[in-house]
């Protein structure tokens, strides 16, 4: 059967939710069952976990779940649209969460790793947007797309059952606070995000596009990075990164006097002493 595309399948099953769909695995999809999201919580089939729905969610949304045929991937497939406010308007897509085991995964093409437990892999898939027929419309679907697109915010909705626990790759905490922005780590070294990394410890960043320059200032300290021309201070060099200014994690150590602690799977934990 040919794959269908998300806004395709969102009317599709708007007009026959149970009619059987073909998969983005390739996978043949057995039945499509609409979820009853008044309890605030829907449950794992296949997979022990569970989803804490935000009220918005279920005031605004709805959501089918697909059956896969045969026992194939993923084990939970669950895709949420945005009701608008006149029933003769259809759904649109706002999240397809899927849920996979840790044995044959394969990442579906336009999804992004959400999660990964000592169990499962979570992935995502979310549209770029949609235009609504209201501006009441629009206003709550753009909150609810912004949600979706937003991962610290979906996991914290995600409940994992006993035995299971979250793995954490490339992740920078900063005085106990998960940043959203990954570390980088390009030979032997680390790479941590400027602003995002010292706006969290207080500091007040700068950038001078003219000079290709980052500025870092808190109370007497005050210093200049250059991106390109010299190395920063201490012969740190400046890697951008989608649009984005990393350092080595030994610049912070060094000259920002913290505690910087980096585990084997390259999580990074800063803190002040």
């Amino acid at each position: 059967m040919r794959r269908m595309g998300p806004l395709a399948l969102a009317v599709f099953l708007a007009l026959a939710p149970c009619q059987a769909l073909s998969a983005p695995t390739g996978a043949v999809i057995s039945s499509v069952s609409r979820l009853d999201l008044s309890s605030g919580r829907i449950s794992g089939q296949r997979a022990l976990y569970h989803l804490e729905l935000p009220n918005t969610w279920v005031g605004y949304m709805i959501a089918d779940r697909e059956k896969i045929a045969n026992g194939e991937e993923p084990l939970d497939k669950l895709i949420f649209y945005y009701k608008p406010t006149s029933k003769t308007d259809k759904p649109a897509p706002v999240l397809e969460l899927n849920v996979h085991s840790k044995f044959g995964f394969e990442m579906e093409e336009g999804h992004r790793l959400l999660l990964e437990s000592s169990r499962y892999y979570f992935t995502v898939w979310t549209p770029a947007s949609e235009t609504l027929p209201t501006k009441t419309d629009q206003a709550v679907y753009n909150e609810l797309l912004k949600n979706a697109k937003d991962d610290q915010y979906m996991i914290a909705l995600l409940r994992l059952a006993p035995g299971d626990s979250k793995v954490y790759r490339n992740t920078i905490w900063v005085n106990g606070k998960m940043l959203k922005i990954k570390s980088i780590t390009q030979g032997n070294v680390t790479y941590l995000p400027i602003r995002e990394t010292c706006e969290l410890l207080g500091y007040e960043i700068g950038w001078d596009g003219q000079k290709r320059a980052v500025s870092i200032s808190r109370g007497d300290y005050s210093q200049t990075l250059m991106v390109e021309g010299s190395p920063a201070k201490g012969g740190f060099n400046i890697l951008i990164h989608n649009d984005r200014s990393f350092i080595s994690s030994l610049y912070f150590i060094y000259y920002l006097s913290l505690n910087v602690e980096i585990d084997e799977v390259a999580n990074v934990m800063v803190n002040e002493f």
